[in-house]
């Protein structure tokens, strides 16, 4: 290839190939892990309540947070400013 021309393909270091892989585990939530998923994302609504005959809400990023040390499920609005929070039990490391 002419020095002057630029490859397109990128080169390999060491004739090494690197994979990423991302393990996925579904468990099945419990009736209360639901209720608290639910109560949660029902806090975060109320924050942003709309007005009586206002057409048009709030529009906002919503930035959720989850620990599974911890089993923290924490909601930051655009500011970083806390929202509100959980502990999901079921998530916690044994």
């Amino acid at each position: 290839m002419p020095s002057d021309m630029v490859s397109s393909r990128r080169p390999r270091r060491n004739n090494v190939k690197i994979n990423t892989f991302k393990t996925y585990i579904i468990m099945e939530m419990t009736e209360q892990t639901i209720q608290q998923i639910e109560r949660f994302l029902k806090k975060v609504a109320q924050k942003f309540p709309q007005a009586e005959g206002d057409e048009t809400s709030a529009l906002t990023d919503i930035h959720v947070r989850v620990s599974q040390d911890s089993g923290e499920l924490l909601a930051f609005d655009d500011d970083d400013q806390e929202i509100t929070r959980c502990v999901v039990e079921q998530w916690i490391l044994a």
